[in-house]
């Protein structure tokens, strides 16, 4: 309990454009839950990808917590 635990993933766009990106929350999210980075721009397919890290730091013990992330493009 208050302690973070975080996931990191990479993230490519579908085709071989980067192109500007908004992550965030879904707003029925717990504010247990964080996504960085907030805005960048997102890798084409076929690079690395860009690195993405959602972070989750509980405040309370037996309680199940949700959240949903959403990437946003164009």
């Amino acid at each position: 309990m208050h302690e973070v635990s975080e996931l990191t993933f990479k993230l490519t766009n579908t085709n071989k454009h980067s192109c500007a990106f908004k992550a965030y929350l879904e707003d029925t999210s717990d504010i247990v839950f964080d996504v960085e980075p907030k805005r960048g721009i997102l890798e084409p397919y076929g690079r690395a990808g860009t690195n993405f890290r959602i972070t989750f730091k509980p405040v309370e013990v037996f309680i199940r917590y949700k959240g949903m992330v959403i990437i946003e493009t164009e």
